[in-house]
Order: structure tokens, then sequence, then C-alpha cells
């Protein structure tokens, strides 16, 4: 019998290592790397029991920006329409570089140095994200269920 559960185990091991790899490839897919956290934060669990035996996909605690536990989750299943914190959005806008491809190769303006230039430009790509979402929220992008479903169909099961 421990034969067996041990075959159970390696089985479900490989099923959850695709599981973790497709996870990887949506958020690639979708363009949800800023930092690298999430991606890196994706982890799987294995448990036998008597008479169960599943896996679960999760979100480590790595895979939280600046502080917030609740980023994956918003990713995951969206949020309704609210006014979100600007700074927050600021820091997303700096790391994802999302600024400088904005101001390319400008020359400075009116005595403004680049780098002045280039924090109103975050301000501002900032504040439009931050009243878009206001108005529209965030759909969902189910990165997990998603991997899920990739995987069983890979293997051939239907979901």
């Amino acid at each position: 019998m421990e034969r067996v559960k041990r075959h159970l185990e390696e089985e479900l091991r490989q099923i959850a290592n695709k599981i973790r790899i497709n996870a990887i490839k949506v958020i690639d897919r979708e363009k949800m790397v800023v930092t690298g956290h999430l991606r890196n934060s994706i982890q799987t669990k294995i448990t036998i029991k008597e008479n169960d035996a599943y896996i679960t996909v999760y979100v480590a605690e790595g895979g939280r920006i600046k502080g917030s536990t609740k980023y994956p989750k918003f990713l995951h299943e969206g949020i309704e329409p609210h006014m979100p914190p600007v700074d927050a959005i600021k820091e997303w806008v700096r790391k994802k570089g999302i600024a400088k491809k904005e101001i390319g190769l400008k020359k400075n303006m009116r005595g403004k140095s680049k780098q002045d230039i280039m924090e109103k430009k975050i301000e501002s790509i900032a504040w439009a994200i931050a009243i878009n979402m206001k108005k529209k929220g965030r759909k969902p992008t189910p990165f997990l269920d998603l991997a899920v479903k990739m995987t069983f169909n890979q293997l051939g099961v239907s979901s």
C-alpha cells in the first residue's frame, strides 16, 4: 500500500508542477510581470490523507507588492470600481517602465530636468489609471484557474 501512496504522490507532484509552470505562462502571456515576485511565488502543495488526495495551488508570501497581500487576489479576481491609492500605482508605473516608453528621447523642456519630467509623467499616468479604476474597476485574470484548465487539457482530462 505504501508503494501505491508513493506512486500517487509522485503523479500528483508532476501535475502540480505542470500547474505551476502553466500559471507562470499565463502571468507572462497576460503581461502581469512587474518585479517577478508574483510569478516566482506560485506554489503547490500535495496532501494525501487516508481517503483524500489533492493539490493546493496558491501564491506564497513573496507574491505581495509593497506589503499588500491583496495584490494577487486583485489580479486573479478583479476589483469593483473604486479609487485606488495613487502612490501604489505610481510605484507600479515606475517599475513597469511605462513613463520611459512615453517620454522616449525628449529633450529637457523649459529648464526642467529629465527626472522632473519623468516624475510628472509617472504621476500623470498613475492618476489616469486610478481614475479609470474608479470608473471601471479591474477585470479578473484568473491565472490560477486558467493554469489548472490548461494542465487538464494537456493531460486530456475534462474539467
